[in-house]
């Protein structure tokens, strides 16, 4: 008898009720977010066209999602607030995303709760409140959007990895007291501590340390039996089968036939990746507003995908590995072209590490420049799709909606602009010509 609704406060004996056809209801729901159905909806995995080992990465990678896009966790709650979740939600309408979940706490904010009877429910509250989480939601569907596309394309899958049963008894106290003691020999003090722990989860010790890889294994040519039969196996959704038979990649020109190779398990392999290339802002007026909220050099423009060989990729691969901090925007195609060296068909390139290493030093204001590129992108994208919704809900209204999101986003600024409405109308065209060029 001790529990009680933790929406309503409502405890078991002052939940139960009779109903209108004097059937006695004493009922308890569990309550979840909807929006970790939409992930699964979106993820949902054709069992006839992925190997085992695919549905495995998948599914993991899903419940991750899942776990990151809903608000909150599963609750058992009384019927009656269950129930008010989904009223409220009917009677707010077309506005609100049919995933979308009150949780818990927010369901307690419009609802007058009584003993043994059913909840009055406070719609314009209601109203009021999912205004008030339009944007968080809209965020978290982008984010679930954006991971459900890579892993649909497998570019966020993570290999599994089993420690040795004699590793595993020393992972967490001991490793730690011995990294920080060693630390604090030479320098106690909590700052140097921390930084020992970071350097040494980022170190690449013995990692290519021979600087250049060998290059005496022979070159194996498949045969076109070979190459039908692996582009057989291709031919489901990805950018295989969107670069088309005529493709040759464009930074070593090497054909589909031409990227086959053995693998090191003895099977012929090949593969095509997305890569981003991102184009430098020239427009000055843009460039201006742009570095009011950002000083750095590099000031990017727009961004493309283009497809690439995997053996392409795989120096931005080896980039991320050996070059702790390195990200997806550590290498350009011309940075690329260079590193690769001489391009031999059915032969993975010949890397030249310190070269790697060198150029992602170098390259260090453009991966700023691009992390500001995204982050301007994203807020751009951001508030025009408030923009146009709320627009499309109030369309009476469109100077109060637009003076109402302006109030909104000039408050978060770190400092205050000098025509914060002229640059707030600018960051809504970037929104749009960001949102033209993806359809």
């Amino acid at each position: 008898m001790s529990w009680s609704c933790p929406a309503c406060k409502r405890t078991k004996p002052e939940i139960a009720r009779k109903t209108a056809q004097g059937i006695l209801l004493c009922q308890l729901d569990e309550h979840h977010d909807h929006l970790r159905d939409h992930v699964e909806k979106l993820l949902k995995i054709d069992r006839d066209r992925v190997s085992e080992k695919q549905r495995v990465r998948i599914t993991t990678a899903r419940l991750a999602v899942m776990d990151l896009s809903e608000r909150f966790g599963r609750t058992v709650m009384c019927c009656d607030c269950n129930q008010a979740d989904g009223a409220a939600k009917l009677q707010i309408g077309g506005s609100l995303h049919p995933d979308f979940s009150f949780s818990p706490l927010e369901i307690a904010t419009f609802i007058t709760p009584m003993p043994n009877a059913a909840h009055q429910l406070d719609i314009p509250k209601a109203r009021a409140l999912w205004d008030s989480l339009r944007a968080d939601v809209a965020q978290r569907l982008d984010f679930a959007t954006m991971m459900v596309d890579r892993i649909s394309k497998g570019l966020h899958d993570r290999e599994p990895q089993r420690m040795p049963s004699e590793s595993r008894h020393r992972r967490d106290a001991d490793i730690v007291y011995d990294l920080v003691s060693r630390a604090a020999e030479s320098r106690a003090s909590a700052l140097n501590m921390s930084r020992a722990l970071l350097d040494r989860s980022c170190a690449s010790d013995g990692k290519a340390s021979t600087g250049k890889r060998s290059a005496c294994r022979p070159i194996a040519v498949p045969s076109l039996s070979d190459f039908r039969t692996l582009n057989e196996t291709k031919r489901h959704p990805g950018p295989w089968m969107r670069a088309g038979g005529n493709w040759c990649c464009p930074i070593c020109e090497r054909t589909k036939f031409e990227i086959v190779r053995k693998s090191n398990k003895g099977t012929w392999a090949a593969g095509i990746h997305e890569f981003s290339v991102y184009t430098e802002e020239n427009d000055e007026d843009n460039r201006r507003r742009r570095s009011l909220r950002y000083d750095g050099a590099v000031i990017i423009a727009q961004a493309e995908v283009i497809l690439i060989c995997h053996d392409c990729r795989s120096i931005l691969t080896e980039a991320k590995t050996i070059a702790p901090g390195a990200g997806d925007a550590a290498l350009k195609p011309d940075d690329l072209r260079m590193l690769m060296g001489e391009p031999v068909p059915h032969r993975a390139h010949m890397l030249d590490q310190d070269a790697i290493r060198r150029t992602v030093t170098a390259n260090r204001e453009w991966e700023a420049g691009v992390e500001e590129f995204q982050r301007h992108r994203s807020e751009a994208r951001l508030y025009r799709g408030r923009h146009a919704q709320l627009c499309h809900d109030y369309p009476k209204s469109k100077e109060a909606v637009f003076h109402n999101l302006l109030e909104r986003w000039s408050s978060q600024l770190p400092e205050p602009l000098a025509d914060v409405e002229g640059h707030f109308r600018w960051l809504l065209a970037e929104g749009q010509r960001y949102k033209d060029e993806d359809s």
